[in-house]
Formats: structure tokens, sequence, C-alpha cells
């Protein structure tokens, strides 16, 4: 009786250490799971937090710039003190006083049909730059019949981007 107990006993012990050993094997896992998710979500803080500076830093240039031009001074004073374009100034001026601008403005799509320049035109602007390098463009203009139509700003582009 006694051995058939202690028995029982030995059975029931092995089955609970068997079960501890499960829970805790389960619980390792979770461990380790969960140290993964803490390390990716430490990564992402961190490049959360680089973020956040450097968008502060630029927050803390733009204050100092509107600080300025709060100061009453005049857009050719803040031209020469920030050494931007006159115009741009007078811009941002205008958008600071009206309240600042919610959306960036529509992109500009110039209207009519956009002009051709053949390869013949080409091939004669290209002639007359191979016979005298140095040539104008003004001068390329009035001297053929293909040439007559074509205004400066184009000859200019198809010299950089064909030539």
């Amino acid at each position: 009786m006694a051995s058939v107990k202690t028995t029982i006993l030995v059975q029931q012990g092995t089955a609970v250490l068997e079960r501890t050993s499960a829970s805790i094997a389960r619980s390792t896992a979770i461990a380790v799971e969960t140290e993964q998710v803490g390390t990716e979500v430490l990564g992402e803080l961190g490049t959360q937090r680089d973020t956040l500076t450097r968008t502060r830093d630029r927050l803390i240039d733009t204050e100092g710039e509107l600080t300025r031009m709060r100061e009453n001074k005049s857009n050719q004073e803040n031209v020469v003190n920030t050494g931007i374009a006159l115009r741009i100034v007078q811009r941002w001026t205008k958008i600071y006083c009206e309240g600042g601008r919610d959306t960036s403005p529509p992109p500009y799509n110039p209207e009519g049909h956009k002009r051709s320049v053949t390869q013949r035109t080409l091939n004669v602007i290209q002639r007359q730059l191979e016979a005298n390098p140095r040539i104008h463009i003004k001068e390329l203009r009035p001297g053929t019949l293909f040439t007559g139509w074509v205004i400066e700003r184009s000859v200019r582009r198809y010299v950089k981007d064909d030539m």
C-alpha cells in the first residue's frame, strides 16, 4: 500500500513538473518575443526622436526668421539680412500676414500647344553654330527661312539639350 501511494505521488509530482516545465518554456518564448518587439519599438522611437529633433530645429530657425520679420523691418532690410530675393520675401510676408497657407500652390500648367522644332531647323542651327561657334542667338534668327519663327529661349534650350 505504501509503495502504491508513493508511486501515485511520484507520478503526480512528475506530471506537475512536466506542466511547470511547459509553462516555463511558453513564458520564455513570450519573453523572447516581447524583447524583440521592444527592440523594434526602441529603434522606431529613436528614428522618430531624430525626426522630431530635426523638425524642432527647423521650427526654431523659422521662428527666428519670423521674429526678425515681425520687428517692423522693411522687406528690403529682410532681403539684406537673409540674402533672399526681394520678391520671395514679399511673397512670404504676404502669406504670413494672411495667416499662412494650408496647401501648396497648384502646379504651373501653361496653356496652349507646345511648339516643336523640326529636325530640319535643328540641322540649320547646327550648321550655323559649326560655321561660327561664337555666334549670338539673335544672329541665328533672321538668317534663314527655317529659324525665322524660333524664339531665343527655344534656341537656347535646343542648343543645350540636343547639341
